[in-house]
């Protein structure tokens, strides 16, 4: 059997500056120190399957965020906060489902320069190819997209829209949602909670985009309405204005068998009176002496004591 043609890379630079880079420094004020963690698994998993591309899908946002000990929330923050600054490029994301950007696949083109052969599908390609890349073998993928629409459309005919979600003129607290359709056990959640928790999601947390719904219904069935909003709250009260942060406080909240809206651990008992000592049986005296009354008295003891007495 012949040895199947590699693929990915055994390895990849990252650049001395990559956190200088202004497009890191946008994610992690956006999302968090650990969204550093959560691109460097994104960037090797690229990296190690395909070389220049990976598919963006349920499966990839499950393994990235297993693999740092992220939430899925977050992973799906930091990726949609990376094509927003064109860290990862949009139109593939949108188009293709898949996360990849110029800089990816000239690093990988370079990497793989002395391999014999590569196969490369050209509508992922972001970069003009030369006369350098004689191994560079183009796939074509129009049938792909062909395969792609039709379970698209299959997908969509199964699905019904609630009004009220489909109303955008009337309904401004969902502003920015993807136009994607509601799966029928959706349609039973209240519409007055959601479009509370839309319009609190785009004060507190930022611009709503096309994970936002799935983010909300999904919250708001495991911890409720009262639960997730107050979570909300908290988060911009002290200034933490991520979905990470609000995941964080609804675990600790389940975890601890209750809502703490102060952020503090329940009330303890009070503690008992500490054992009386010679210390604290002590009483002071209210007797008040003279100048000359508390003089006979140290005299008075002195004698005592030089008498033996």
């Amino acid at each position: 059997m012949a040895r199947p043609i590699k693929t990915g890379l055994d390895y990849y630079p990252l650049d001395v500056d990559f956190l200088q880079d202004i497009k890191i420094r946008k994610i992690m004020r956006a999302c968090g120190i650990q969204s550093i963690t959560i691109l460097i698994s994104l960037l090797s998993s690229i990296y190690r399957d395909k070389g220049y591309y990976v598919v963006w899908d349920n499966d990839m946002t499950f393994l990235v965020a297993d693999e740092v000990g992220a939430s899925e929330g977050a992973v799906i923050e930091v990726v949609n906060k990376a094509v927003q600054v064109d860290f990862f490029n949009e139109y593939t994301f949108k188009q293709y489902k898949i996360l990849t950007s110029k800089g990816i696949q000239k690093r990988f083109l370079e990497a793989i320069s002395r391999r014999k052969e590569i196969n490369l599908i050209s509508e992922y390609l972001l970069i003009d190819l030369d006369n350098d890349y004689s191994n560079l073998v183009n796939v074509n993928i129009n049938s792909i997209n062909d395969n792609r629409s039709t379970q698209s459309k299959e997908k969509k005919s199964k699905v019904k829209k609630s009004k009220e979600y489909n109303n955008k003129k009337n309904d401004d607290c969902c502003d920015g949602f993807d136009n994607d359709l509601l799966d029928e056990e959706d349609i039973n959640l209240d519409d007055n909670e959601f479009k509370k928790l839309s319009t609190m999601y785009q004060q507190i947390l930022g611009q709503a985009n096309s994970y936002t719904k799935d983010w909300i219904v999904s919250n708001l069935e495991d911890f409720g309405y009262e639960w997730l909003s107050n979570a909300m709250f908290i988060a911009e009260k002290n200034g933490k204005r991520t979905k990470a942060y609000v995941e964080g406080i609804l675990k600790n909240w389940k975890a601890n068998g209750g809502m703490d809206l102060e952020g503090k651990k329940k009330p303890q008992q009070q503690k008992k009176e500490s054992k009386p000592n010679n210390f604290h049986n002590f009483k002071q005296r209210t007797k008040k002496y003279s100048a000359d009354e508390l003089e006979d008295k140290v005299r008075r003891k002195f004698e005592r004591k030089i008498n033996g007495g």
